[in-house]
């Protein structure tokens, strides 16, 4: 496992209202890091490789809904492929059916800053208005039904990259750099297993608990 001596706060999963709005970190804690201060440890090649396999998982796959909060902010909940029961229904007001009692084979789950772009404009970003009939909500509903045609993403910092068909791109930006905030960037689910991308690049891979839905 990626980083198996480094501790990782885990954040539960939330989905629909109970998204919550990232705040940005102190000013204290967006410092570089001292000199000296010890280095970050590295993914091991195998995991990266894992999570590059997952990533190319998404190719091909329609995108089934998104979740996002009413109260705005970067959390975005992004289902892909087939719709598969979930272990326990979400009992929160404003989801469908399909959303009450389904996820995605493969999801993603995005906490960072990002922006989604056509071939000439950008439709919206993480910080657009959330409302039904908002900047927000008249980008993403964009996605739904579109199949992903790349997933890219690189080390050390992981931003991705989601080509879908009809030229709409989403870009995540990995902006969460602080060890002591302790934030996640995004997560790539599978049936099995959790992704992280967690401050400054750090990759941990962890089976998918019971409370992952």
């Amino acid at each position: 496992m990626a980083n198996q001596g480094k501790k990782r706060q885990k954040k539960p999963r939330s989905a629909g209202p109970k998204l919550q709005r990232r705040t940005a970190p102190p000013a204290e804690e967006t410092a570089p890091r001292a000199a000296g201060a010890p280095a970050l440890a590295k993914p091991h090649r195998g995991e990266m490789t894992r999570l590059l396999g997952a990533l190319r998982e998404l190719e091909g796959k329609p995108c089934l809904y998104y979740l996002t909060s009413p109260a705005g902010g970067s959390a975005l909940d992004l289902h892909f492929g087939a719709k598969v029961p979930r272990r326990q229904a979400i009992d929160l007001p404003g989801l469908t059916a399909v959303q009450r009692h389904h996820e995605g084979e493969l999801s993603l789950y995005v906490t960072c800053a990002w922006r989604l772009e056509s071939r000439d404009a950008v439709l919206c970003g993480c910080w657009d208005d959330t409302a039904p009939d908002g900047q927000m909500r008249f980008g993403l509903d964009q996605l739904v039904g579109q199949r992903v045609k790349r997933a890219m993403a690189q080390p050390p910092a992981w931003d991705l990259a989601l080509e879908f068909e009809g030229g709409r791109l989403l870009r995540v930006f990995c902006d969460q750099t602080s060890d002591e905030e302790g934030a996640d960037n995004y997560s790539v689910f599978t049936s099995d297993t959790v992704y992280v991308i967690g401050s400054a690049g750090d990759l941990f891979v962890e089976p998918r608990g019971e409370d992952d839905d």
